[in-house]
């Protein structure tokens, strides 16, 4: 009835003219609506071959697929006769085989009559049943036969008119996926994801049908991840495009499945990043922070275009960001992942995207460093891009493979038409795209394919032959590196044996080496400057080193790795806590291990914070004895330890005939004693060589440069310390103690008794002593760190030292994301050093503040000349004046005027509790004439070059990206940017390389300050001091040539009195004044000389140390 109505209005409507027809089209839209809801009209019959072609039970598959259309004409749900002729024609396939739905061709049925029919989803509903049914029974076999259908039921996913279409087809979809094959994968996400209008992530496809289709990809990278890696490049821009879509749930799962099909690229540098790239794609707004990830990424393994097309997206992106300094980061990257290009044509694809951004920064960018990335990146580029044209691997046509496949195959039905297409189109991508000619894959994969045409067997082996030789495609690998000294009867057992590259910042350190380890040897790594000795180490213990260590291999790094939070446990608890490995230790014998390494009762129950550095390092071998390590790794494991504990731990080493053991050490009698071969960084690779350093020596004789301090070419250079007002000599004391004893809180007894030290700008002294003796605990009451229990520690108000601690690293422990630069310029921006603003012996505690509000009793004098007492609160210290020899300092009161300002001996103001006050004002006054050059970013990143720091990592470079002897040149830097009088180091040789050492040596020797070290090291403390303080039994003994700061002090004076030259704390060239003793002076001279003494003194101006000598000799009262 609706529908004559209809059709009468339309008659009347075309009566009336040209309004009518606008209703008449208004009409046929309405009849096209009412035509959906309505009951469908039968649907057409497949035209399909004579019944006569067909056997009696192909004919009933045809019946069954019938009856099912039959059922849908016309149902407006899925349920009665429907239901029942799809329950029917489930029940034959117990009966069919897969080759009669092939002889039938029954996807085709399916697939026009059932499923292609959008005005009767009854119908579609039944046609993804039958698709469900079939993939039940058959599984793979029937994934040549069905495959026609997979776009189709994909794209129903998102059917407008039935939910349980929408879900039945979802589940359809996945089960079609998981019944192909692996090698089948490329062909199903090309064919039916990514190409053509009707692809499931095609832009006219729905958000439903899109989300199915990403999880499919996630579940693919799964199932092939060989196959997807290879189609990376094709599937990181589609997902790319995606996360960009207008429906949330389509930009989510982009994202998911971008990172899980990221998981099959097979470089294990660039696991730990593959989250933060993927937000970085997502979000461009984190670019900047991935890219600073990405440049302070060791890069070990071989780079491919699977790695190239995560990151290329990144460096797209971070090349058109704003700032140079993220631009000069792309241009890095680019430059040491073409470097590990392995393949050039890996990098083909993406020349087009990063040559012109390059190309275009080259134009741009005025900072001429950056240009110079620009310009290293730009080369290696080309290089690349010139061998990769010859190395592209030939590419198979599909029509070719077909061919071949075509006449080993005589069904010529359509059905039996489209499985060899479909082979010749999985073939031919198992070629080009995974390289993958193995026998057994293709017999796994294709055979099941054409099972039902031909002898399968024997046609897939002539194809896979066909293909490998027109592919060029042969077995073989590279030719292993040679171990230099090895034995091939070794009935050793192996533990590892691999080859890998390594590599650092821009460096390529080792390229296709191999490494090869026997249980039980002890391996001694030597090298010269920057070979990546442990950057190798931190490598393997990160995981980055491919196959390293072998399943079921334990490897252990042993470090001082306590960390803050831990400090405060005792060692004993830290011990059992750390352990690990599921390994359960009782405490009696985690004690025992540790009475063994020497530590007492008082030391295991006491806490981690008060063991010295060496106690701490011997901890640490403990703990890997304990772990059953069947690898050790051990870089510099001598460091903080004192030559008892050395010779402790080469026994230990000794001692583990079934532990292999990987030693770093600049020791090289400590090696001699443990090692048996040597692991050489040359040419980049491994080469390994029987016998220890001496062996090694003898038989490469200029490896002795590689452990002699003054053979290195590195140059290191302090500041020049200025001058100190007073100080006329370097033989002056500056910094000092006497008479000194400390104990500390809780201890005993006292850590240190009756200790009297001095210091100078002449010094050179060495701080010797037994791990935990007391050396580091001097140092701290020298420097103020630490306040003695007795006695006296002075210090030239204007005295500027540089202070580098044991554990130098908490300097920069906040400032890990700043680069070195930036975080000299953090620490004295303003002129002031913050850091020793910050120590937490510069804080005024409350009890502090009280003691300095007590009011002071001031007489002051009247106007009419009488005096009367009052009682005044400081307000502040504001400035300091030399008087005779001491010092006064300017106090303002509290609700008094300027004027009212009243001058104090220091000692009378420490007495009332100002110290920390005074010490702050000097500090002050000492910085301010102190920094000779502006802080600029060029400045400071020169003074990081002067310590051994190249640009590259001083100014473009995050801290917590730096190697540990970085770290150490970073804090060396930072402590004497303040053109320090005294520099004290507390085991300086700590994390630096044989040349870092070498060029320390140097620069301390030609240093115009005093040097105060402590050290292990007696090769180092011979080459860089004179004099020596052995701290033993709680005291400070001196020793050494006494006469040598006398002799200096004397050759300075001599070199003023001869009119020479000096350079002050700007860089300013300034002559030395020769001063005249008094019997030198004719009488006009006294006379002068007099006179201007007395008109400073009147004025209140300081006298030099000169002229207050003169006054006395001349009775002048000041």
């Amino acid at each position: 009835m609706p529908e004559t109505k209809a059709m009468n209005n339309n008659r009347r409507n075309n009566r009336r003219g040209k309004k009518g027809g606008n209703n008449a089209a208004k009409a046929t839209k309405a009849m096209a609506k009412l035509s959906v809801d309505a009951p469908a009209a039968p649907a057409a019959a497949v035209k399909a071959p004579a019944a006569n072609n067909f056997s009696q039970e192909e004919q009933a598959v045809v019946n069954a697929l019938n009856e099912i259309v039959t059922a849908c004409t016309g149902a407006r749900k899925f349920e009665g006769p429907s239901v029942a002729a799809v329950d029917a024609f489930k029940a034959s396939l117990e009966k069919f085989t897969i080759e009669q739905l092939v002889a039938v061709d029954a996807s085709s049925i399916v697939l026009k009559s059932l499923l292609e029919q959008p005005k009767n989803f009854v119908a579609r509903e039944a046609g993804v049943t039958v698709v469900q049914a079939v993939v039940e029974k058959f599984g793979a076999q029937c994934v040549s036969a069905f495959f026609q259908t997979v776009q189709v039921v994909l794209q129903l996913v998102g059917d407008k008119k039935s939910g349980s279409v929408r879900e039945l087809s979802e589940k359809v979809s996945v089960a079609l996926f998981k019944a192909v094959p692996a090698s089948v994968v490329p062909v199903y996400v090309t064919k039916f994801l990514i190409e053509g209008d009707d692809a499931a992530f095609a832009s006219l496809s729905r958000w439903q049908t899109k989300v199915c289709a990403l999880k499919i990809l996630s579940a693919a990278a799964e199932k092939a991840p060989r196959e997807i890696e290879a189609m990376m490049t094709t599937l990181v821009p589609v997902l790319s495009d995606m996360m960009w879509d207008t429906r949330k749930q389509v930009q989510t799962q982009s994202a998911d499945t971008l990172e899980d099909i990221c998981d099959s690229i097979d470089n294990i540098d660039l696991e730990p990043f593959i989250p933060s790239m993927v937000e970085a794609i997502q979000k461009p707004d984190t670019v900047p922070d991935c890219v600073y990830a990405l440049a302070g990424t060791t890069f070990v393994q071989t780079v491919t275009a699977s790695a190239l097309s995560i990151t290329v997206p990144i460096l797209e992106r971070g090349f058109k960001e704003r700032k140079t300094a993220i631009k000069r980061k792309c241009a890095v990257i680019t430059e040491n992942m073409a470097k590990l290009v392995k393949n050039p044509a890996d990098v083909a694809p993406f020349m087009p995207i990063i040559m012109p951004l390059i190309e275009h920064g080259l134009k741009t960018i005025s900072d001429p460093e950056c240009r110079g990335r620009f310009e290293k990146a730009n080369e290696v580029l080309v290089r690349v891009s010139t061998k990769g044209t010859a190395a592209a691997p030939p590419q198979l046509e599909v029509a070719d493979v077909t061919a071949v496949l075509a006449k080993e195959i005589s069904n010529t039905t359509e059905a039996g038409k489209k499985i060899v297409a479909l082979a010749g189109e999985v073939a031919t991508t198992m070629c080009n795209i995974a390289r993958n000619i193995d026998a057994d894959v293709w017999k796994r994969d294709l055979v099941p394919m054409v099972s039902t045409l031909c002898d399968a067997e024997t046609v897939v082996e002539k194809l896979r032959t066909y293909c490998a030789s027109k592919a060029g495609i042969v077995a073989g690998g590279e030719e292993n590196q040679l171990i230099a000294d090895e034995d091939e009867d070794d009935p050793t057992p192996d533990l590892c044996d691999l080859q890998f590259s390594l590599a650092y910042g821009s460096n390529i350190l080792l390229n296709n080496s191999r490494l090869h380890l026997k249980k039980g040897y002890k391996y001694g790594i030597i090298a010269n400057k920057s070979a990546g000795k442990t950057t190798m180490m931190r490598a393997i213990t990160n995981g980055q080193v491919e196959g390293f260590p072998y399943e079921g291999v334990r490897t252990i790094f042993i470090e001082n790795d306590i960390q803050g939070n831990q400090m405060k446990m005792t060692v004993i608890q830290y011990l059992m806590d750390t352990i690990g490995f599921g390994l359960n230790y009782t405490e009696v014998e985690c004690r025992e291990a540790l009475v063994i390494a020497n530590f007492t009762n008082v030391m295991c129950n006491g806490l981690i914070s008060q063991l010295s550095g060496g106690w701490k390092m011997k901890l640490a071998l403990v703990r890997a004895t304990m772990q059953k390590a069947d690898i050790m790794l051990m870089d510099e494991p001598t460091n903080h330890l004192d030559v008892i504990n050395v010779q402790w731990v080469v026994d230990y080493i000794n001692s583990l005939p079934d532990v292999t053991c990987m030693m770093v050490s600049h020791d090289t009698s400590f090696l001699d004693k443990t090692v048996d071969h040597i692991i050489h960084f040359q040419d980049l690779k491994l080469n390994t060589y029987k016998g220890n350093v001496s062996a090694f020596v003898q038989r490469f004789p200029e490896a002795k440069s590689y452990f002699e301090l003054g053979s290195t070419n590195l140059k290191f250079k302090f500041p020049l310390p200025g001058m100190l007002e007073g100080v006329r000599n370097k033989a002056t004391a500056i910094l000092s103690m006497t008479d000194c004893d400390f104990t500390y809180p809780g201890a005993a007894k006292p850590q240190l008794t009756n200790v009297t030290i001095r210091c100078n700008m002449s010094s050179r002294v060495a701080i010797v002593g037994a791990n935990g003796a007391g050396k580091s605990t001097m140092i701290k009451l020298l420097t103020g760190e630490l306040k003695p229990s007795r006695g006296n520690v002075r210090k030239h108000p204007s005295c500027r030292y540089a202070y580098v601690a044991q554990h130098a690293f908490h300097h920069i422990e906040q400032h890990l994301d700043k680069s070195p630069n930036e975080y000299i310029r953090w620490r004295y921006e303003g002129g002031e050093d913050k850091e020793a603003r910050q120590k937490a012996t510069a804080q005024i505690s409350d009890a502090e503040k009280k003691t300095m509000e007590k009011p002071f009793e001031v007489t002051v004098t009247l106007e009419d000349g009488s005096t009367k007492k009052e009682k005044r609160v400081v307000e502040k210290i504001m400035a300091r004046r030399k008087v005779k020899k001491d010092y006064h300092y300017e106090v303002k009161w509290k609700n008094k005027t300027m004027d009212d300002n009243s001058w104090y001996p220091r000692e009378m103001l420490e007495k009332r509790g100002f110290i920390k006050i005074i010490k702050a004002l000097d500090n002050r006054l000492a910085a301010a004439s102190a920094f000779g050059k502006p802080l600029t970013a060029r400045n400071v990143e020169e003074h990081l070059g002067n310590v051994g720091l190249e640009s590259e990592y001083a100014t473009h470079s995050r801290i917590r990206d730096l190697s540990g002897g970085q770290k150490v040149k970073v804090v060396l830097a930072a402590c004497t940017w303040c053109c320090p009088h005294l520099i004290i180091l507390d085991e300086p040789t700590n994390y630096l390389d044989r040349d870092s050492l070498g060029a320390l040596a140097n620069a301390i020797d030609e240093f115009e300050g005093g040097v105060v070290l402590i050290t292990h090291n007696k090769e180092f403390a011979d080459a860089t001091t004179r004099v020596t303080w052995v701290v033993a039994n709680n005291k400070c003994d001196i020793k050494g040539d006494a006469e040598w700061e006398k002799y200096a002090a004397e050759q300075e004076l001599i070199q003023q009195e001869q009119g020479d030259t000096m350079v002050d704390a700007a860089g300013n060239t300034v002559s030395i004044k020769k001063i005249k003793t008094i019997k030198e002076m004719s009488r006009a001279e006294i006379k002068k000389n007099k006179k201007n003494i007395r008109s400073k003194i009147k004025n209140g101006e300081e006298l030099e140390e000169h002229e207050m000598d003169w006054a006395d000799e001349w009775n002048i009262d000041f």
